[in-house]
């Protein structure tokens, strides 16, 4: 028995606003397999999907307006946060370029007619350009990883981390001074 196709939703398209302000309206698309899925995406002027796309899933008995409301948070934590971010050089907007804002990025991978492609902030970068990104890291150690687009995702753009070099401050730092005197 295959899996039935999506069907069309029972709920309206929203506008939700990102971190910057920029509109965003999302069209609903509910799925029922072996769980309760809905996606949220936008839609390009060929009617495809297109820059920001956010889905949950659910246990097949959870009502769809449940599902809905999670989904809806989902998308307004992920809208908050920017990854990229240009560098401002004023009047030498020549020399601008984007670079990882923090310590991460989350995103997805896509593709078009010249491969793959990466969706960050909703927008679609190259591989090219995603190098570009990650450039401002050079010598740094990195992880990638990917989730299930109904996995519970850490939007965070700071990753907490312990400090390698936490000797250097605090209540270690006295007693690592004090044996090294």
């Amino acid at each position: 028995m295959g899996v039935a196709p999506p069907r069309p939703s029972e709920f309206e398209p929203i506008l939700l606003f990102d971190s910057v302000g920029k509109e965003h309206r999302f069209y609903f698309q509910v799925h029922l397999s072996t769980g309760l899925g809905i996606t949220a995406h936008e839609i390009n002027e060929r009617g495809q999907p297109c820059g920001y796309s956010f889905s949950v899933m659910q246990h097949p008995a959870t009502p769809s307006t449940d599902a809905y409301t999670k989904l809806v948070e989902k998308m307004k934590i992920g809208l908050s946060v920017r990854y990229l971010q240009s560098s401002d050089f004023g009047s030498f907007s020549s020399q601008n370029r984007l670079y990882i804002k923090n310590n991460s990025i989350v995103g997805r991978i896509e593709e078009n007619e010249t491969g793959p492609t990466a969706v960050i902030d909703g927008i679609e970068y190259s591989w090219e350009e995603l190098g570009q990104f990650v450039s401002s890291q050079m010598g740094f150690n990195f992880r990638l990883e990917c989730f299930d687009p109904y996995d519970e995702i850490d939007f965070s753009s700071k990753v907490e981390r312990a400090d390698s070099l936490l000797w250097l401050e605090g209540p270690h730092f006295e007693e690592t001074e004090k044996k090294f005197q």
